[in-house]
Order: structure tokens, then C-alpha cells, then sequence
């Protein structure tokens, strides 16, 4: 009897240890805590649209673009047959476009949401992409715009990237770790500075689905400043390690 509660406690701090949530909290930029409710009346808010949208060239990218980017995972899983790491996605993007900005004071108005097709977006892409046909597979939420001229831009996306895929017939199987490559298409650098969201070298996985099948185990963004032989600007990327492996029998 005492035999059977000791295998039985211990088969209960297992399966807890193996199946149990990884939960992180994450801050929103300081730039962007501000007062969301000041919104001002509906015929204030289409004067300023007037008015900053008037000479607006959205074809045009904004001066000194500080682009800072960041992934919350929302669920993972994996294509064995293709080796693709398939993933639900958050993207954030903010940066400032000096194009947009404006008194508050004038019309207490701190902040508006427009199309993201009625502003200049950065064309950062998933390097590693497995579908390139599918070259933005992300959903046209609104950009939200602040008084400041920062914009804020959080669509969901599905990403299949390419994985060099390890596994074997064991019940757990080893680590694997998938890398999703960002990096803008077409600026360089110079043109566009790409940093991490928050600073955070990491995705964030506090919204991630339960997962029956894989445990997470790493997650890790590392930004990357490349250089290629042919050019002397910078190219930066960020990569965005995830690592995981299969679940015991015990967690299904």
C-alpha cells in the first residue's frame, strides 16, 4: 500500500513537472502607455484623419525609420513530412512616422486606428518563409496611431517556416529547435533600424495555446547585424529560436 502512494505521488509530481505551463508577463513600451479612452468626438477625430492624411504618401517610407519588432507565439506544431515549424502568430511593430503626429492639446485626441493600408508599413519578412507564394500571410487588423506620430501595428499571422527536423521513434524524442528568420525585404540598415520590442530577447509566450504533443523548453530572439561581401551597409535580422520536444506518453 505504502509502495502504491509513494509510485502514485510520484507519477503525480512527473506528470506536473512535465505538462506544466510556461507563463511569462511582458510590459507595453513606455511610449505607448497613455490614455487610450481620450479619444475625442467622432467629428474631432475625422478632422485630424483630414488633416493628417492630406498630403500623406503612404508609398513613401517615413525619416529615420526605428523599427522595433517582436513575436507572441499564440500555438506551435510541426510538418514532418514537409520539415516546416508551423506557428499562430502575434507580430508587433511599432515605429514613429513624424508624418502623423500631432497636438493632443488641440483636440484631446492622444490616439486613432486607421487601415494598415492608409499608412507606409515596414516589409519585414519571415526569411525562411516555406510558402513563398504566401508572402504576407498575415490578417489587415488596424494600425493604432498615437498624438507622438508612433504607430503601433499588431496583426496575426500564420507562418510556415523551413526546419531541419531531428526525430526519432523514442517516446519523448530529442530537443528540437526551430529558428523563424525576420528581416526587412528591401531596406537596408541605413534606411531602417531594426531592434527587438521592449528589448525583449525573447517571444512572447504568455497567450501560447496547451499544447498536447510538445513541451517547450527555449526561446530566444538573438538580432543579428549582417554585413554581405558585395555591400558596405548593414542588413540586420532577428531570429527567433524556439525550441521544444515531444511530451511522455504520460501528457497525451
Amino acid at each position: 500500500m505504502k509502495l502504491f502512494f509513494v509510485l502514485t505521488l510520484a507519477f503525480g509530481l512527473f506528470q506536473l513537472y512535465e505538462c506544466e505551463d510556461v507563463t511569462e508577463t511582458y510590459e507595453l513600451p513606455e511610449d505607448l502607455k497613455v490614455d487610450s479612452s481620450v479619444m475625442g468626438t467622432a467629428k474631432d477625430r475625422a478632422a485630424l484623419r483630414k488633416k493628417i492624411f492630406a498630403d500623406y504618401d503612404k508609398i513613401n517610407n517615413p525619416d529615420d525609420v526605428d523599427l522595433k519588432f517582436g513575436l507572441a507565439i499564440i500555438k506551435f506544431d510541426v510538418d514532418k513530412a514537409k520539415e516546416t515549424f508551423e506557428s499562430d502568430v502575434w507580430i508587433r511593430y511599432v515605429w514613429s512616422d513624424n508624418r502623423l503626429a500631432w497636438d493632443s492639446k488641440e483636440n484631446n485626441i492622444t490616439v486613432i486606428r486607421a487601415s494598415p493600408n492608409e499608412v507606409w508599413k515596414p516589409d519585414v519578412t519571415l526569411y525562411n518563409n516555406a510558402e513563398p507564394e504566401n508572402f504576407s500571410p498575415c490578417g489587415e487588423s488596424n494600425v493604432l496611431i498615437y498624438s507622438t506620430g508612433k504607430v503601433l501595428w499588431v496583426p496575426p499571422c500564420h507562418f510556415s517556416s523551413f526546419c531541419n527536423l531531428t526525430y526519432t521513434q523514442t517516446a519523448q524524442g530529442p530537443e528540437q529547435t526551430c529558428t523563424m528568420k525576420f528581416g526587412s525585404w528591401t531596406y537596408d540598415g541605413n534606411n531602417l533600424k531594426l531592434g527587438l520590442y521592449n528589448n525583449e530577447h525573447k517571444a512572447d509566450i504568455r497567450d501560447i495555446w496547451e499544447n498536447n504533443k510538445y513541451k517547450l523548453t527555449g526561446n530566444k530572439a538573438t538580432w543579428v547585424n549582417k554585413f554581405y561581401p558585395c555591400c558596405e551597409e548593414p542588413y540586420p535580422y532577428i531570429d527567433f529560436d524556439i525550441s521544444f520536444r515531444k511530451k511522455t506518453e504520460f501528457c497525451v
